[in-house]
């Protein structure tokens, strides 16, 4: 066996990469070695990293060497035991030179072990690409090593075989998928929200109606995802399901501009009887696990004793999020919201629109970065580095009026995403985000407006109705060497596309130098907090 060790500026089996000018350590990372391979001439040794990840669309050109019937392989060492879901395989011209067949194996203590089947390869592609594949197996599998055996590929012109990638796909995040979106399609929602359907832990009704029969118009449930995940089954519940839920189904996953099948038409056996009232729970698994950031459910058919209406209480793919891009996403659309509601001139609080500008052009950058399909070390310091830089972008802000403004102190808060000076800076496009650092207590956020009195006379508060709101609103001031409640009450923020929502807080007339929000759940995220009232 020939052995490689991939290894960029190495120390302790610990890779190196880069974006941009930032360098991060990714011990996902393996190190290469093969067997029964020979590379060709124009491929070097150092450039089999480029099987794990190869943005510059490097050729890795070579030939297969079995001898006395072993197998060709790549192998792949990490530095400790992950998770494998799948593989990632891209072509070039890979119908007429790409790998077309392969089979996984896995390091169990001391001895090489298979993994389910050998895997055929079905490039879509007739021309040069690259295509990209990424085929998911039916259950992740746990260990350090493991073995991509080439059994067979295309030899249209030549013995050489030429790939870009050929590596496993590890689990970077041990979270589950919750959609970022669900889209019906010839399904109107009756009754419930769609967030049920993968989150309902109170049982509750989620109804449907088809606009034409399920025979005379294509219905789907479609799940968009922030990031590759990885499903491998269906968990459904229904209640009366032999009378008014899902009969029939199949599915499908979104790859490469294409929608691809992983379960054909397929009778749900629902074991409750007709009539009765029962709440049941079922497991579908896919014919073939996938790795996506598309999936969605076609429904042929649905019992119908009563009436058209489709009833279901949870209808959620399962698997692991490979790696999300939500914390990018929310950045970028931080960014597009300054760029769009931001406040531009010489008043207090606003921006210089030099500024803007250049804030969008990063935005636009990011963009680009969101269909790269990064890692999760890879968004880590992307996300760090834009904090960097939105953070800097703030403190070009004009200063904010020191007759007027009060200064903000946490207490058993930290801040996650913006800062806390935003929530007065009078700009409702600069969000901020905090998470309680003491889960069991209330975080609280102080707004001191010093030696100076406000005549209190109202609170308006201003929140992105659809992520993280405030839930329980409760405001406090400190009035003869104590605190009191001035206000309480639910957030009661209404469902709306709209980029901010705000609430009007009425309160009894006071006078304060010192006025508190409590915050009760664990995360929030606020636009604006503004008091009405005069300083004296």
């Amino acid at each position: 066996m020939k052995k490689l060790r991939i290894l960029l500026f190495a120390s302790l089996m610990t890779c190196l990469f880069f974006i941009g000018e930032q360098v991060f350590a990714d011990e996902l990372q393996p190190s290469i070695t093969y067997h029964n391979i020979r590379l060709d001439k124009t491929t070097s040794e150092s450039d089999l990293n480029y099987l794990v990840n190869n943005k510059k669309q490097k050729d890795i050109d070579f030939y297969l060497q079995k001898q006395d019937n072993e197998s060709a392989y790549f192998q792949f060492d990490y530095a400790r035991s992950v998770d494998m879901v799948g593989v990632k395989l891209t072509g070039w011209w890979p119908n007429q030179q790409g790998i077309s067949e392969y089979k996984i194996q896995y390091l169990a203590g001391e001895e090489w072990k298979d993994a389910e089947h050998s895997y055929q390869v079905d490039w879509l592609e007739q021309h040069k690409g690259p295509e990209t594949l990424n085929l998911g197996i039916s259950e992740p599998i746990q260990a350090k090593s493991f073995r991509l055996v080439i059994v067979k590929a295309n030899h249209a012109w030549s013995d050489k075989i030429c790939m870009h990638e050929f590596s496993p796909t590890i689990l970077q995040k041990n979270n589950d998928p919750i959609p970022s979106s669900i889209d019906l399609t010839n399904l109107n929602l009756m009754n419930g929200k769609l967030n049920y359907l993968v989150e309902n832990p109170n049982s509750a009704d989620i109804d449907f109606m088809p606009k034409k029969n399920y025979d005379e118009a294509d219905t789907f449930i479609q799940y968009n995802y922030d990031g590759l995940v990885y499903l491998n089954k269906i968990r459904l519940i229904g209640w009366f399901p032999k009378n008014q839920a899902i009969k029939n189904l199949s599915v499908e996953y979104y790859e490469n501009g294409k929608w691809k099948s992983a379960l054909p038409a397929t009778e749900l056996p629902w074991k409750t009887q007709s009539g009765l009232q029962k709440e049941e729970e079922l497991f579908v698994q896919l014919k073939q696990a996938v790795i996506t950031k598309k999936f969605r459910i076609k429904i042929n058919s649905a019992y119908k004793t009563w009436s058209n209406k489709l009833n279901m209480r949870l209808v959620c793919p399962m698997g692991k999020v490979i790696n999300s891009q939500a914390e990018l996403l929310k950045r970028v659309k931080n960014i597009e919201t300054i760029k769009n509601y931001g406040l531009i001139g010489n008043n207090y609080g606003e921006f210089q629109q030099a500024d803007v500008d250049q804030l969008a052009a990063l935005g636009e950058k990011l963009k680009g970065k969101l269909d790269e399909n990064l890692t999760a070390n890879e968004l880590d310091v992307l996300v760090k580095s834009t904090d960097e830089q939105l953070l800097a972008f703030y403190q070009k802000r004009n200063p904010l009026n020191p007759e007027t403004t009060p200064q903000v102190s946490l207490q058993n808060l930290s801040t996650t995403f913006g800062q806390k000076e935003n929530l007065i800076d009078h700009q409702l496009a600069t969000t901020s985000e905090f998470t309680k650092v003491n889960d069991n207590s209330n975080g609280m956020i102080e707004f001191d407006f010093k030696n100076k009195q406000i005549d209190l006379q109202g609170i308006l508060l201003n929140c992105d109705a659809n992520y993280q709101p405030m839930k329980e609103i409760e405001f406090q001031a400190y009035q003869n060497g104590q605190w009191q409640t001035i206000y309480q009450g639910k957030g009661t923020w209404r469902d709306t596309e709209d980029v901010f929502a705000g609430m009007n807080l009425p309160i009894d007339k006071i006078e304060t130098s010192k006025i508190r929000m409590i915050v009760k759940q664990k995360s929030v995220a606020i636009n604006e907090v503004s008091f009405i009232g005069k300083i004296k």
